[in-house]
Order: structure tokens, then C-alpha cells, then sequence
């Protein structure tokens, strides 16, 4: 019989894609503002949570000018151009395939067939590993 810890094994190919490093988007001009304001905007509201202080960092975006607004769209252009030399192959789509590919697990009783048990096959309909290989 095996028991619950060992039930479920991961599917290798997740375990391969793990072991990549994730790499960050490059920021966007309302990023970069954000990441430059958020901390007055803090000292000025007292209040730390997101959801009262994007709002208003929105509000504060949109009533730039738009040449106060340039500067971050330049930042962020270089940001863009340093983000693709540094990582020239890189696609924002490389962050999510592992977890587009196989969100599935493999039962051990699969894998190891000598632990089967004729109730095995009602509990084991659904563990199929979709990603083949």
C-alpha cells in the first residue's frame, strides 16, 4: 500500500523547467512611475495597502503632462533595450510554459505498477500525466 505523503510524484518535465531562472518582464512607463512615487505617496496617505494607493496612483498618471509622462516612456525604452541585451532569445511566453504545459501530476501507482491494488483503478482515472514525454 502506498502511503498519502508518497501518492503523488511531479511531473519531470516541471522539475526541468524549475531549475530555469524566471526572468522579469521589463517595466513599463506606469511601472517605473509607480516604483518612483508609490513611497510619496505612502508618506502622504499614511496608509500602506495597494488597493487604496494604485487608484490614486493612477489618478495622479493621468493628470501628467505629456511631456512629464516622456520621461518614463524613455526609461522605459531603455529598460526594454537593456532587457534585450541582456536576454537576447527571451520572450515574456517563457515564463508561463511550464505551467501551460503540464498542470498535471503522475500517480506513483502508474509509475510503479507493482503497488496497484484492484481499487487503484477507481482512484487513478484522473492521474494522467497530459503532457507525454
Amino acid at each position: 500500500m502506498v502511503s498519502a505523503g508518497s501518492r503523488w510524484q511531479t511531473c519531470s518535465r516541471r522539475k526541468e523547467d524549475a531549475k530555469k531562472p524566471h526572468i522579469k518582464k521589463p517595466l513599463n512607463a506606469f511601472m517605473l512611475y509607480m516604483r518612483e512615487e508609490r513611497p510619496k505617496v505612502v508618506a502622504r496617505c499614511k496608509v500602506k495597502e495597494s488597493a487604496t494607493i494604485k487608484p490614486n496612483l493612477g489618478q495622479r498618471w493621468h493628470s501628467l503632462t505629456k511631456e512629464e509622462q516622456a520621461k518614463y516612456y524613455e526609461l522605459a525604452r531603455k529598460e526594454r533595450l537593456l532587457h534585450s541585451k541582456l536576454y537576447p532569445g527571451w520572450s515574456a511566453r517563457d515564463n508561463y510554459v511550464s505551467t501551460a504545459t503540464c498542470r498535471h501530476r503522475v500517480c506513483c501507482c502508474e509509475t510503479d505498477r507493482s503497488n496497484r491494488s484492484p481499487s487503484a483503478d477507481a482512484q487513478c482515472v484522473w492521474c494522467v500525466c497530459v503532457c507525454a514525454g
